[in-house]
């Protein structure tokens, strides 16, 4: 079954990069990025969910269109210093830092003010939000009758979809993924999904979740029959069944399989950040750990370096989640070290390198 969307995403059948400039070139932003900008502003104002509206959760964001890796990398904004306040440049948001995050209404001003290209949730563990991710859901096909294009969702967002009671869904920023936002009830914040840091992600990548310590991106571009509210799940909801059993289709992963993103810890449970960082704790490592997760440099020959830092803490991260991409990406972004600015090359390079030495031990 496919969903006219056209309304909503303009009649270009083939989703172009969302970016306020490409940092290689000069040319003029075109028509079509300006025109889709203003449409992401005006539906988020409207569409976006009172319960998320009233947290002070939100950021900014400026997308950075990356033409080596043709990666569109989206660094949250911290949208309470203004560039003027800070030498001409924007200031970039922390998951770990709630002072980096302001209003909706603020982060919505900035976003038109300092013309950016979007807004983003921080999700926390506090706010009790959560969001299941089905990327590459979406496929524009052409209509037989009008030539314009249509979008097809995959069997398993329509799954998703059916069984999420009308729950707030947006069109993500690509155009060809889904985001379906929900509420946690007691009773499901005991779901093994649910850890309070959760990121499990399928094998296949078409599915993540995330309840914690994670910026999401949104567009206000609602899904066809979706309500502008969040809807509140319980333990045995079909929807999250369907989702965790999409989860447990990958098979467990060898201690040092670092394709794996969705592990058990000891009693059980998804594995988590906070697993990792407490086996650091009790390690030798956990005093350099510490100063690297705070941003404090190593050093070689005396000189602080940045790029051994980000390979010391990500090795760190590799040898205590037994080879883990997901947890040591995780941890490595929500460190005081992680620059935003770094291309994806590098990200993926380091990350390489650090499970390198891993799996060489």
């Amino acid at each position: 079954m496919a969903i006219d969307i056209i309304n909503e995403l303009g009649e270009k059948t083939e989703i172009e990069p969302v970016f306020s400039q490409e940092p290689t070139t000069k040319k003029p932003i075109p028509q079509w990025i300006i025109d889709r900008k203003n449409r992401f502003y005006e539906n988020t104002k409207k569409n976006i969910p009172q319960a998320m509206k009233e947290l002070k959760n939100w950021c900014g964001v400026q997308c950075k269109y990356n033409p080596t890796t043709k990666h569109l990398e989206k660094p949250p904004v911290d949208c309470n210093i203004r560039p003027e306040d800070n030498k001409g440049h924007i200031s970039y948001a922390k998951i770990d830092t709630p002072s980096t995050w302001c209003s909706f209404d603020k982060a919505l001003a900035f976003m038109k003010e300092q013309n950016l290209d979007a807004i983003c949730f921080a999700l926390t563990k506090e706010s009790n939000v959560f969001c299941i991710d089905l990327d590459k859901s979406l496929e524009s096909i052409p209509d037989e009758k009008t030539g314009k294009s249509k979008s097809k969702a995959s069997d398993l967002a329509w799954k998703i979809i059916n069984t999420s009671q009308n729950t707030y869904a947006e069109i993500s920023m690509s155009g060809k993924g889904l985001h379906v936002f929900g509420v946690k009830s007691e009773n499901a914040q005991k779901h093994p999904l649910f850890t309070g840091e959760t990121y499990v992600k399928s094998a296949d990548g078409t599915l993540e979740i995330y309840d914690s310590r994670h910026f999401m991106t949104v567009t206000g571009t609602v899904w066809p029959n979706a309500k502008k509210e969040l809807k509140e799940f319980r333990n045995d909801s079909e929807m999250l069944m369907i989702a965790h059993e999409k989860l447990k289709d990958r098979p467990m992963p060898t201690v040092y399989s670092s394709k794996s993103t969705y592990r058990y810890n000891s009693n059980g449970g998804v594995l988590t950040l906070r697993d990792v960082e407490e086996r650091i704790e009790r390690s030798k490592a956990a005093r350099e750990y510490s100063n690297l997760k705070s941003g404090i440099l190593a050093s070689r020959g005396g000189v602080p370096d940045h790029s051994l830092s980000d390979l010391r803490i990500c090795s760190i991260l590799a040898w205590a989640s037994g080879g883990d991409r997901t947890i040591v990406e995780l941890g490595w972004q929500q460190s005081g070290l992680f620059r935003h600015n770094k291309s994806k090359n590098y990200i993926d390079r380091t990350i390489n390198k650090a499970l390198s030495n891993c799996h060489s031990r």
